[in-house]
Formats: C-alpha cells, sequence, structure tokens
C-alpha cells in the first residue's frame, strides 16, 4: 500500500493545526490535566472497544447475508477492523475499499462493494440524522441559526438519491475503480458493475434487515458517545459537557472529520472541539485534551486493526 503526495500533505498539515493549537492552550496545562485523568473511567471507555467491534461486524454481517453472502460474524468483524486500519491513513477513510478483497470469494466486486458502500451509507446516514438531533438541540441552547440543520438535512436526502442513480454512481465510482482496484479485476468490476447495483436493490427489498440495520446503527454510534463520555468523565468536565450536550455535538464533529481533507480527523476534530466546548465554558486546554483522547481511542481500534491485518494480509497494489 503507497501513501500518495497529497496523503502526506494532508496528515502533516493536521499535524501542524494540532500542534499549534497544543501550543496555543500552552503544553504546561495539557499535560497536568491528562497526567491528572480519571483511569477508571478510561479503563470502562476501553473496555467498550471489543464490544463495538463486535456490533460492527454484527452489522455489516447482516448486510452481507441480505447480499446472499455467508460469513461469520467474527470474520466480518476481523476484516472491518482491517478496513478501519488501511481507512486511517487516507483522507475521508476511502481505504475502507479493501474490505472488498476479503469477501466474494475473488469471483467479483460487485457485491463486496454493495455491501461495503451500504455500511458507510448507513454510517453516515445515522450521523446525519442524529446531528440534525443534535443541530435542534444546540438551536434551542444557544438560539444558532438553523441553516447547519436544513443543511445536514439536505446532504442526506442528496446522498440518497445518488446512491440510488446508476448514471452518477457510475460516474463518481469510476476514478475508485481505476485508482483502487487492481488491473486484474478491472474488467470483472466492469462486467459486474450492475451486480453492484442487484445487491443494492435486494438489499432494499428485505425491509426487515434494512430497518434492522438502521436501528443497530443508530444503537452502535449511541454506544460509541456513551464510549467518549467516559473521556468526559475521565477528564472531570461531566458538569459542563452532559451527555445530551455530547450527543448533540459528536455526531457534527465525525462528520467533518470524515471530510477529505484530513487524515484521522486531525485538525478538524481539534478545531470543532475547541468551539463546542467553549459554548459550555470549557477551557480550550480541556478541548484539546478530550481531542487527544479521541485520538488515541480511535488509534486503539487502528492498532487491533493493524494486527488482524498481519494474520491476513492481502497482495494489493493500491496507492492512496
Amino acid at each position: 500500500m503507497r501513501v500518495s503526495l497529497n496523503t502526506r500533505v494532508l496528515s502533516i498539515f493536521g499535524l501542524l493545526v494540532l500542534l499549534y493549537l497544543i501550543f496555543r492552550s500552552g503544553v504546561g496545562s495539557i499535560v497536568p490535566i491528562l497526567l491528572d485523568l480519571k483511569m477508571e473511567y478510561v479503563l470502562i471507555s476501553i473496555a467498550i472497544i471489543p464490544v463495538i467491534i463486535y456490533l460492527k461486524g454484527y452489522k455489516w454481517n447482516l448486510i452481507m447475508r441480505a447480499h446472499g453472502m455467508d460469513y461469520s460474524t467474527a470474520y466480518a468483524s476481523k476484516v472491518w477492523l482491517i478496513g478501519l486500519f488501511t481507512g486511517t491513513f487516507t483522507p475521508g477513510r476511502v481505504g475502507d475499499v479493501v474490505r472488498i478483497f476479503y469477501v466474494g470469494g475473488g469471483k467479483s466486486a460487485g457485491k463486496p462493494l454493495s455491501t461495503v458502500l451500504l455500511d458507510r451509507v448507513y454510517d453516515i446516514g445515522a450521523l446525519l440524522l442524529i446531528s440534525c438531533f443534535g443541530g435542534v438541540m444546540i438551536f434551542y441552547w444557544f438560539e444558532m441559526a438553523m441553516s447547519m440543520i436544513f443543511f445536514a438535512v439536505l446532504v442526506f436526502v442528496f446522498g440518497l438519491y445518488l446512491v440510488s442513480n446508476k448514471g452518477i454512481v457510475r460516474k463518481v465510482l469510476r476514478p475508485v475503480f481505476v485508482r483502487f482496484i487492481p488491473v486484474s479485476m478491472k474488467s470483472k468490476l466492469k462486467l459486474n458493475f450492475n451486480e453492484f447495483y442487484e445487491g443494492f436493490y435486494l438489499f432494499a427489498k428485505n425491509r426487515g434487515v434494512v430497518a434492522g440495520v438502521a436501528m443497530l446503527t443508530v444503537a452502535l454510534w449511541l454506544v460509541s458517545i456513551m464510549q467518549e463520555y467516559m473521556l468526559v468523565m475521565a477528564l472531570g468536565l461531566e458538569g459542563q459537557v452532559s451527555i445530551y450536550y455530547l450527543v448533540a455535538i459528536s455526531p457534527i464533529v465525525t462528520i467533518l472529520t470524515l471530510l477529505p481533507i484530513s487524515v484521522s480527523g486531525i485538525g478538524p476534530r481539534d478545531v470543532s472541539m475547541i468551539y463546542f466546548f467553549s459554548l459550555v465554558g470549557a477551557a480550550s486546554e480541556y478541548a484539546i485534551s478530550f481531542s487527544i483522547l479521541l485520538l488515541l481511542l480511535y488509534w486503539a481500534y487502528t492498532a487491533v486493526g493493524g494486527v488482524v491485518w498481519l494474520f491476513y494480509p492481502r497482495k494489493i497494489k493500491i496507492s492512496f
């Protein structure tokens, strides 16, 4: 796996932004905060990691089974971790596409790509839904403009339109095929592009699975937010940052980290946390400390994915 110049530039830029914010807030203020964490809450947050990994694999496996692909939840969880590992080093986490090389038996990438895309659509859709709720809460709490709520709803509806329009998605995915798919598989992908949509619509017909995956996705994000709140409590900020406030802002921050302008969300996450924490009177050094803890938590997942990848390597010539 080769890392492109653009990815390196974004990585360096994000790191520089983080370093600037750290020094601006004061290293002497941040270090004592991190050294004075309530470790019992940190350990609870860490203990939630395997739960989320299992549920992520279970959710993706439900989607694959609806496509007629039979894998165990354990295997699906392992492949999800590998996708997370490769996605960590790419803008917008597009490296997650490598999951298609671990499922489908290598015969076609049509259905595997459909499952990965649907998995991401559910994640982003749930984030937008929760962020709409969060936007409403922030609007009432701080009397802010409704524009960001309208924008989130608009993006969600537009996204649904895009994935349902074969002509548009063909144009959008073609650069992805050219860049990420090995030459040996490109002819198969071209022949089996219709299979991608067959899998998509086959899944859509199974309303029970569609609803079940939707509810599971929302539940997963709420569990993830609870995991983050353990870190808020570890910092002793529960008096300022309530669980309801974190539910309101966390999806918005996560969406910003998914934009293809950074790697691992470094930069956007930190700036947005400083802003949202300032609304409830939390100092910038606490916002940066929380952002650093979130980054370390994300890297913990990535490290597990890296270990799994060592046991299930694939010789794939792709560049990000």
